[in-house]
């Protein structure tokens, strides 16, 4: 390298010291704590330390302790629930199926339709039979007890005491004119 060269180079160097000390970069930037970035960052780490300082003293607060474990014991619950909810779906699942493929009584009756057409014909025939019986004085009350189909004795007033109701055998009395047809 010439003279010429080594001259260049050294005023090239005394300018760049020059120009860094009159502006000191990045890093005299960072070095200084009462302004720049520093303190900036500094200033937003106390913040910080504060927010979570306030944030640990309300979640550890006994009202906040409280909502969260009756948050958990509803959890806990809702889980149970939703696990007896299944159950419970998977079981009536079992029993629509039963019914659709005429398993079982109520299968039968839902799915065998002369079966269904009887059932309809014996209600229909009770139902007659019910009304035949109040058409008759025993069934109206007037103190004749009423016999089912099976010979069971049934008092016409049940809603009197035992030692009030009439005797089964014995005659009623009247008491006035008899209403009805």
């Amino acid at each position: 390298m010439g003279p010429k060269r080594a001259e260049q180079l050294d005023q090239t160097l005394q300018k760049l010291n020059a120009t860094h000390g009159e502006h000191p970069g990045p890093d005299g930037a960072l070095r200084q704590p009462r302004a720049g970035p520093t303190a900036e960052l500094q200033a937003t780490l106390l913040e910080f330390r504060t927010l979570a300082a306030k944030l640990d003293s309300t979640i550890s607060a006994p009202a906040i302790v409280r909502a969260r474990d009756k948050a958990d014991t509803l959890v806990g619950n809702l889980n149970e629930m939703s696990v007896q909810f299944r159950a419970t779906g998977e079981r009536l699942d079992s029993v629509l199926a039963k019914l659709e493929r005429g398993e079982g009584t109520m299968g039968k009756l839902a799915t065998d339709t002369v079966l269904y057409q009887r059932f309809t014909d014996l209600s229909a025939s009770v139902d007659s039979l019910v009304r035949d019986c109040a058409r008759t004085p025993a069934a109206r009350g007037h103190g004749e007890d009423v016999l089912s189909a099976a010979g069971a004795r049934h008092d016409a007033r049940p809603d009197l005491p035992r030692h009030r109701r009439r005797d089964a055998h014995a005659r009623p009395q009247r008491l006035g004119p008899r209403a009805g047809p």
